[in-house]
């Protein structure tokens, strides 16, 4: 039983060595013996615990959840940052958008950002204020040269992605980024024909969406802000 625990501890050991999150050398070789007695093994076992614990493995999933995003949406580095982008109207008078940050798989509220729609719209134009809030963005992060994300996620689907693209490339910044479709939860990659569909319950799609779910849930409140905010000056 303990020659299994030890064996377990091991693996996991491994993979967070593979991820990145283990920062310090060891030779497991030395850890699992034949002849070990049990209070060796038991004494093994602690010690392995306590180099997972010493080295994030309350991280461990969060860094294989990114290291699959990595590797299913061919990016050239692990997305440690992914800033996510979400419209919202109620008329064109109330058009706003946000950007939430996630730094290793968790909400960095401290650059959450809002932005108030500065293009003269005549209509809903969800694509217009797209493009308008990916190039002020990232036009301030390159002149003030601070560090791009590692992905930008759009919520939308194929339109949304193009004029995000068109932005980046006014810029002259390639960012890897994705639209994630609403209805069908489909990601459309730019360069690809059709958009892919993966499992709506993997770690990797669950961790998207709680992004989308999260920039969904700031742009709505913040719409509201600006409405109650527009009804108050009006009935003064």
């Amino acid at each position: 039983c303990c020659t299994d625990i030890i064996k377990s501890l091991c693996k996991s050991l491994v993979k967070l060595h593979d991820l990145n999150v283990l920062h310090m050398d060891i030779k497991l070789d030395n850890i699992l013996t034949k002849g070990s007695s049990i209070d060796e093994n038991n004494n093994n076992i602690e010690v392995l615990k306590k180099l997972i614990s010493d080295n994030n493995y309350d991280n461990f999933i969060e860094n294989k959840t990114l290291k699959d995003i990595q590797t299913y949406l061919n990016l050239p580095t692990l997305p440690r940052v992914i800033e996510c982008f979400d419209m919202s109207n109620f008329g064109y008078d109330y058009l706003v958008g946000v950007m939430v940050q996630f730094v290793d798989g968790k909400p960095n509220k401290e650059e959450y950002r809002k932005f108030e729609i500065k293009t003269n719209l005549t209509s809903q134009d969800d694509f217009t204020a797209m493009k308008e809030v990916i190039y002020r963005r990232y036009k301030r992060l390159k002149d003030e040269k601070k560090k791009l994300p590692d992905l930008i996620i759009v919520d939308g689907g194929e339109g949304q992605l193009n004029v995000s693209l068109e932005s980046l490339k006014q810029l002259d910044l390639n960012i890897p980024i994705i639209g994630l479709a609403k209805r069908e939860e489909e990601i459309f990659i730019p360069g690809k024909l059709e958009p892919k569909a993966f499992r709506r319950m993997s770690p990797m799609m669950l961790l998207i969406r709680h992004i989308r779910n999260s920039v969904h849930k700031f742009v709505l409140s913040y719409n509201r802000k600006k409405r109650e905010m527009r009804f108050k000056e009006e009935i003064k």
